[in-house]
This record gives structure tokens, sequence and C-alpha cells, in this order.
């Protein structure tokens, strides 16, 4: 096995759980959300959480289809978090952190995508 080659699988088992970890910090920071707001709406925090499983098994697994696709689930998060933040300027912590999540998530995802292309260079 060369150093790159090492080095890349060290990254991906660095990687991986990084990615798991921000979805669920994601699912946290919504849960916290929903729950400090002044009506509480299950279904919304049904709608806003459901996307983040429908990827686990994939990205347990370590499919690259799945973490590929996964970056497009990125993109509510971060939308709610913008207009969240212009909308109520005296609640800016949790759309903020939000969204901070929401592109971390991104960033881990397109640096597994790239330390896992291994030979399939474009």
């Amino acid at each position: 096995m060369s150093s790159n080659s090492a080095s890349a699988a060290a990254t991906l088992r660095v990687l991986r759980p990084v990615v798991l970890g921000l979805m669920a910090l994601i699912a946290l920071t919504l849960l916290a959300w929903q729950w400090n707001a002044a009506r509480h709406h299950p279904w919304l925090l049904a709608l806003s959480i459901a996307p983040l499983f429908l990827p686990l098994a994939g990205l347990a697994r370590g499919h690259r289809y799945t973490y590929a696709w996964c970056s497009l689930l990125t993109i509510p998060y971060m939308a709610l978090g913008v207009t969240e933040l212009i909308s109520d300027p005296r609640r800016r912590a949790v759309p903020g952190a939000l969204l901070l999540l929401a592109f971390a998530w991104l960033v881990a995802l397109i640096a597994y995508l790239r330390a896992s292309r291994g030979g399939h260079r474009n």
C-alpha cells in the first residue's frame, strides 16, 4: 500500500464519523429550535429531520454515490438558516448555528468525495 492510499484511507476513516456527526448536530439543532419555539409543530420537526435519515445506510457504508447526492441535502438547511437569519433578527443564534453546521457538512462531504476519488479522476 502506497503512502498516498494509506493517507487517503486514514482520511476516510476520520471523515465518515465527521459527516455523520454533523448530521446529528443538525438534527439536534432543529430539535432544540422547535423545542424553544413559541408554538410547537411536531409535523414541521418531522418534515425537517426526515431527510437526514434517507442517506444514513449509504453514508455508514461509505458509498461515494450517497456522499455525492447527500451534498444536495445541505441546500434546504442552508436556505432555512439564511431565511431565518434575515426574517427574525432577535433570534439569530440557532439559525446561524444551523447555517454553519450545514456548510461544514457540505465541506465534509466534498472532502470525503475528494479523498475517496482514488484512480477515478475525470
